[in-house]
């Protein structure tokens, strides 16, 4: 079975890696910058498939995964899945703009858009520094997402809207 041990602080020797996967380029963007900043490398993709291929390579050498939820190519709870059946101890953020799926009991943590930088970093600290829930809890495949066609998200990630 493959393992994830999550880098914690950055001492020499160890790194920090996160893999981004939103097939918005802004939304990766500006995850990848707030990361950066907390001393993350970061990987991103815009397709789910590419990711999932770069997960295996990767030989158990990342962080924490942040997924999208709604994603053109696959949605991200099936993405997880698949990540997570491969790494089962693999933290996992997802990450949505349809306030919707709150409201649903996601089975992964969950982080509405748009965020702040700062809720972005406390989301991720609390996931690598605990313990990775069992895989086994997760939803089937066939599990349903909401539709938000009717919500569009802000375009810039980086505006705040006092969510507060």
């Amino acid at each position: 079975m493959n393992t994830f041990l999550p880098s914690l602080p950055v001492t020499s020797g160890s790194r920090r890696v996160a893999f981004v996967v939103d097939d918005d380029r802004q939304v990766r963007s500006y995850i990848q910058t707030v990361l950066e900043m907390q001393h993350y490398m970061v990987t991103s993709f815009a397709k789910p498939s590419e990711a999932l291929d770069a997960l295996i390579g990767a030989e158990g050498d990342i962080s924490i995964l942040i997924s999208d939820v709604e994603m053109s190519e696959m949605n991200g709870i099936v993405f997880t899945c698949e990540a997570l059946r491969q790494f089962p101890e693999l933290p996992v953020l997802m990450i949505s703009g349809c306030p919707d799926i709150e409201n649903r009991d996601p089975p992964l943590p969950l982080l509405l858009k748009p965020f702040l930088p700062d809720e972005l970093n406390e989301a991720v600290e609390q996931l690598v520094r605990r313990p990775a829930k069992p895989a086994a809890r997760l939803p089937p495949l066939t599990a349903q997402i909401p539709e938000c066609a009717r919500f569009q998200p802000p375009r810039s990630p980086f505006r705040s809207y006092g969510r507060r």
